[in-house]
């Protein structure tokens, strides 16, 4: 579930290509310890343009990347895609 993001991320805009061959990911940059801690808007996630592909599975052509997680898994669990060990 947590590499979802992944695999939606080359459907939504601006579509950039995605090397799902590699677990990397970039290192982070470390904040200095004088620095204050940004703080973080709880508002809403910014929508997204969808590819056409992941429009007929979501029903939508723009929606925030939650929502898209979601609607992803209400199609996962509509058409019993989920594998179960």
């Amino acid at each position: 579930m947590f590499s979802m993001n992944k695999y939606i991320g080359a459907h939504v805009d601006p579509y950039k290509p995605v090397d799902l061959t590699t677990n990397t990911t970039a290192p982070r940059k470390k904040r200095k310890s004088n620095e204050p801690k940004k703080k973080r808007d709880p508002g809403t996630m910014p929508p997204y343009r969808l590819s056409e592909d992941l429009t007929a599975v979501v029903g939508k052509n723009i929606l925030p990347r939650p929502q898209v997680t979601q609607a992803l898994w209400v199609y996962i669990k509509a058409n019993n895609l989920q594998v179960r060990f």
